[in-house]
């Protein structure tokens, strides 16, 4: 019985820093970067994940890149005038002791020009570049198209939310700017088509 619990606790000890998926450096802590996996030929997809300052530590997320994508950008969605868009981001704030959520429909990493489709199960290797802790290389894990919060994150807004689990509504090609009451409560991959839209032109 003791070698059974023993060899029990062991396992424990090597999952829990697995699976607590943190990345820190100098003050910030990146907390389960995740991704969509996004449909063939699509050329945008999003990245989120919750990052924390230390207490007595400030920073900013300034920028990102990854070789998964041609460019990457810091991205937030405003609302004018009843209507949803999103907008480029200089930097997102981080003040000390504080934590902040990236998520669908709300700030994010938004790759554009993807080298190939995001596969559900793979890793995305991703570098963020914080103003004062500098470069943090993370890998964030891709999760189902309609993921809406994967860890059910205490801090995240998105836990408990009235996101819809069914949103055949969602999928269908937007216009642009996006329609607030059409498209409010959607997961988010409506805004990748609205920006790639945008990006082109079309």
């Amino acid at each position: 019985m003791f070698v059974r619990v023993a060899g029990l606790l062991g396992v424990l000890l090597l999952v829990a820093p697995a699976s607590a998926h943190e990345y820190s450096s100098k003050g910030v802590t990146v907390v389960h970067p995740w991704a969509r996996a996004t449909p063939k030929g699509a050329k945008v997809g999003g990245v989120f994940f919750e990052m924390k300052a230390a207490a007595g530590h400030t920073d900013r997320l300034i920028a990102a890149r990854s070789a998964a994508a041609g460019a990457a950008e810091l991205q937030g969605r405003v609302i004018k005038n009843g209507i949803a868009k999103m907008r480029r981001l200089d930097g997102i704030v981080l003040r000390s002791g504080s934590s902040v959520v990236l998520k669908p429909g709300g700030d994010q990493v938004m790759l554009i020009v993807l080298v190939a489709p995001l596969s559900e199960g793979d890793l995305l290797k991703l570098i963020l570049v914080f103003e004062e802790a500098g470069e943090v290389d993370v890998e964030a894990t891709i999760e189902p198209v309609q993921a809406t919060d994967p860890t059910a994150l205490p801090s995240n807004p998105l836990a408990n939310s009235s996101v819809p689990t069914s949103i055949s509504h969602c999928s269908r090609q937007p216009t642009y700017p996006l329609p607030r009451r059409d498209f409010a409560n959607c997961p988010g991959d409506h805004l990748w088509s609205v920006t790639q839209n945008h990006l082109s032109g079309s």
